[in-house]
């Protein structure tokens, strides 16, 4: 474990709860309504993305309502889901206690929205963040840094002396671009070498110590940009 690292900050939709399907059924919903259909492609398409690009794409599909209400439509429909049922995954909350035991700060950095954060930070057993950055609270959704920037900022630390730990491209982006070690996990598309220290199948069994510093150096700021302009 590098001593240098002080903060873990960790995406929250398909990284710490297997939320994304609910993403995936609230735009498939109102695609429905708007007798357009949202297919397993779309589903693919929208993993790691911001409220705002999903309502963008379902605006693509033919939807005619404004973003806004799409975006709030999105999220009330997720934030209700959470407060009946919140799939952590396995390893999730276990890895988040061992690495609070061992003094590392700990931030969330997601495109969910805050009345989903809320709703799920307000759950029984939920782990302590030491801050939470959303979606509706950034400028630029992932793969911009703007939401790990604020993270790190909140939490008082460095990006450098940061890891960040994430299941899509478009979050990996974001951690490497802000300046964060990072770690994808159960990441289900093809991932740059450029994006990642390390890449683990689940959050199980994982442990403080498992937190380690990287065996290369990141790559350039100007290649960061490249794959981050890549994912617009």
């Amino acid at each position: 474990m590098s001593h240098a690292v002080r903060a873990v900050v960790f995406d929250l939709d398909g990284t710490l709860i297997d939320s994304e399907p609910y993403y995936h059924d609230a735009c498939r919903n109102i695609a429905r309504e708007a007798g357009r259909h949202w297919t397993e492609a779309e589903d693919t398409a929208s993993v790691g993305m911001s409220l705002t690009d999903q309502a963008a794409l379902l605006q693509r599909l033919g939807v005619g309502v404004p973003a806004h209400t799409l975006t709030a439509r999105i999220a009330a429909e997720v934030t209700a889901r959470l407060g009946s049922d919140v799939p952590w995954l396995p390893g999730a909350v276990e890895f988040i206690s061992s690495l609070r035991a061992a003094d590392y700060r700990i931030g969330l950095a997601t495109m969910a929205f805050r009345e989903s954060v809320e709703q799920l930070r307000a759950t029984p057993g939920a782990p302590v963040f030491d801050a939470t950055v959303c979606g509706d609270e950034v400028a630029a959704g992932k793969p911009a840094p703007d939401v790990y920037l604020e993270a790190c900022r909140l939490l008082g630390v460095d990006p450098s002396d940061a890891v960040g730990v994430e299941d899509s491209r478009r979050g990996l982006t974001a951690a490497r671009s802000a300046g964060l070690r990072t770690i994808g996990v159960r990441c289900h598309e093809q991932i740059s070498p450029d994006l990642t220290d390390e890449s683990w199948s689940s959050l199980d069994g994982k442990t403080a110590h498992d937190i380690a510093p990287p065996s290369i150096s990141g790559p350039s700021p100007a290649r960061i940009r490249q794959l981050a302009d890549r994912e617009r």
